[in-house]
């Protein structure tokens, strides 16, 4: 059976790169056991010394299929994630509300005021860790040892969940 191929754009703050990249290495880990799809990553790590970084990010976004926004305070103070990513996947309509118009994956990586203005993600239900009933969910940076591999492994199977319906 051949696996369908999902291309993803990164999307993170430079600031939480370490953080955001030790979560893509076990994500990776276990998308690679998918087997009905490919995940293919596109990070910002890709860029070709000498290239225009902006066009780069601009053509990436434009290839892949949905983004993975790694959420943290500082991601969302970031002008150009504002201004130049969430606006790919984000755009107004009725009533000035803003409305997803290329899938996105938002993933709850560094804990932040979930009621502070999230750029127009308040209504959209954001990726963290649940170990079990009645224990509320997790951002990643909250977890310790086997429960980040747990966090990676429960993202692969929302994701897998999100793009079978």
């Amino acid at each position: 059976m051949d696996k369908q191929t999902l291309k993803y754009f990164v999307s993170y703050a430079h600031k939480d790169e370490k953080l955001a990249f030790q979560l893509l290495a076990a994500f990776q880990e276990h998308a690679f056991l998918s087997k009905q799809y490919q995940f293919e990553q596109w990070s910002d790590q890709q860029i070709i010394v000498g290239e225009k970084w902006h066009d780069q990010i601009q053509a990436a976004i434009q290839a892949c299929d949905f983004g993975l926004l790694l959420l943290s305070a500082t991601y969302f103070n970031r002008k150009y994630i504002r201004e130049n990513e969430l606006s790919h996947y984000l755009q107004r309509g009725v009533k000035d509300k803003l409305e997803i118009k290329i899938p996105i994956v938002p993933v709850g990586l560094r804990a932040f005021d979930l009621n502070g203005d999230l750029l127009g993600l308040e209504d959209t239900q954001i990726f963290r860790y649940k170990k079990a009933a009645g224990v509320g969910p997790k951002f990643y940076n909250e977890l310790r040892g086997t429960a980040k591999n747990a966090f990676a492994l429960q993202l692969l199977q929302a994701m897998t969940q999100k793009f079978n319906t």
